[in-house]
């Protein structure tokens, strides 16, 4: 049996880090969009293959397939559900950039999560899909129901929001990248400031107003990364986005319009010197069968 799935990227558009935790994980309050830039997994189930688990496509050459979160997501799968399976072949193709603070591993996993339920027929709910996407990554959760959520504790508590209305984002991954660790660790560095919250952001998504959305973006993470993300975040409203900010601890960052044309030339325009630019749009789901 043979099964693909599309994973969207997600966006962060806002990103508040609120302490470091015992665990060493920190707490953080972020509002999370899915967007239209997908990876696709396919998934096959065969007894003829010779390995219980054979990875293919874009993988990243610097991580051992053990390692990978697809290679992860599959065996939490078999761990919960207790299937035993003679082959898997699993072919990834990454449209979404590697290391850039969009969750293209953890979309990666999520698909491999609802592509194994479906081949098993094991009928499992979200939730309990959710339940296993925790153990490989926090942002798995997310990248399972997609949409607009706030996302709370490590980012895996979920309170679904209102879909954004109609819009584009202009999306940019520099050529350098930010390591999640080192971010973190420079957060943790720094003075700390007084905290911000959600809550004039949700409001906004809540009202449906693009523009006030756009104005509230935030990401704690900028404050303490590279300069040059200042810079590309300026190149985005002089191209006449109403907002931009980074995603995640990026090196990502993205514009948001309310106009197709003018964010269609804003990307064009960037895609000359950022290969990887896109023109993107709000989706309410995050994993679709193809």
């Amino acid at each position: 049996m043979e099964v693909s799935v599309s994973a969207a990227a997600k966006i962060n558009l806002f990103l508040e880090i609120l302490d470091k935790r015992q665990d060493s994980y920190h707490n953080i309050e972020t509002v999370m969009q899915s967007v239209s830039l997908y990876d696709t997994i396919t998934i096959v189930n065969s007894a003829n293959f010779n390995a219980n688990l054979t990875l293919n496509g874009d993988i990243n050459a610097k991580i051992k397939p053990k390692n990978n979160t697809v290679y992860k997501a599959a065996n939490a799968f078999f761990d919960y559900t207790g299937i035993k399976t003679t082959g898997l072949e699993i072919t990834i193709k990454k449209n979404i950039p590697l290391c850039a603070g969009l969750a293209g591993g953890s979309a990666d996993a999520a698909a491999t999560l609802l592509a194994l339920d479906r081949i098993f027929k094991t009928t499992l709910k979200i939730d309990q899909l959710k339940k296993i996407g925790e153990k490989i990554g926090a942002d798995v959760p997310f990248c399972i129901s997609g949409g607009t959520s706030l996302a709370q504790g490590i980012g895996t508590k979920l309170t679904t929001l209102p879909h954004l209305p109609k819009c584009f984002f202009v999306i940019v991954k520099p050529e350098f990248n930010i390591s999640t660790k080192n971010a973190y660790e420079l957060f943790d560095n720094t003075h700390k400031l007084d905290k911000k919250n959600a809550t004039q952001i949700i409001k906004a998504v809540k009202n449906q107003d693009i523009k006030t959305v756009s104005n509230l973006l935030f990401n704690r993470f900028e404050k303490s990364v590279s300069t040059k993300i200042a810079a590309l975040k300026s190149k985005l409203t002089k191209c006449g986005a109403l907002g931009s900010c980074m995603t995640g601890s990026g090196s990502t960052v993205f514009g948001v319009f309310d106009n197709e044309n003018l964010a269609l030339k804003c990307q064009e325009l960037l895609h000359k010197r950022h290969k990887a630019s896109f023109l993107c749009e709000p989706t309410k789901a995050a994993l679709t069968f193809l």
